[in-house]
């Protein structure tokens, strides 16, 4: 079965009917029928500190979005690992010239390890990828 790596800024989009990207989010996900979407506990703790400000609303949301998310078979969650973060921290020290999040680190990780080459994200996340020196 083809994957795909969903990031924070795809989630986000998808959740927030107000974020420009929802409507093509959700156009995107009803496109992409028999496919896994992977992403990870650590892009999870993103998107709840995304929606910390706002509002009870947003937050249930982004929670129950979650508890579906590991119950849903289309989507795998990647759990936040020792060896995970050892590897997404050697990352992280080797590209210091990037402006990478230690999240960002660990996606490249994780889509490396599964040879996923399709990855759902939103444009300003776009800019801080370089990885032909990966």
């Amino acid at each position: 079965m083809k994957k795909i790596f969903a990031d924070t800024g795809y989630w986000i989009a998808l959740l927030n009917p107000d974020d420009s990207l929802h409507q093509k989010t959700r156009e995107i996900t009803t496109s992409i029928g028999n496919t896994t979407i992977v992403t990870s506990e650590m892009i999870f703790t993103e998107l709840l500190n995304a929606f910390s400000g706002r509002g009870k609303i947003y937050k249930q949301k982004a929670v129950k979005f979650i508890e579906y998310s590991f119950t849903n078979p289309q989507i795998e969650v990647i759990s936040q690992t020792e060896e995970l973060i050892k590897k997404s921290l050697e990352l992280y020290k080797k590209r210091l010239d990037k402006q990478w999040s230690l999240t960002d680190c660990s996606s490249f990780y994780i889509m490396e390890k599964q040879n996923i080459v399709l990855l759902l994200l939103t444009i300003s996340i776009l800019n801080k990828l370089d990885l032909e020196h990966y």
